[in-house]
């Protein structure tokens, strides 16, 4: 149980930062910001796949 309540709260903290990056990216709005943007959401994709498979295991 206490792996499953460590995933949802790094999920939770993912999707704080991912917020995060969106309202600076609102701000700051340029070309070279979506692909920053893209290229993290990318990474954030992976780490949860990665930990998904660990906590399977």
């Amino acid at each position: 149980m206490k792996k499953q309540y460590l995933f949802l709260i790094l999920v939770i903290y993912l999707i704080g930062c991912i917020m995060n990056l969106c309202y600076y990216i609102v701000i700051y709005g340029t070309f070279f910001s979506m692909q920053y943007m893209n290229a993290i959401l990318l990474l954030v994709v992976a780490i949860l796949l990665i930990f998904n498979q660990y906590y399977k295991k």
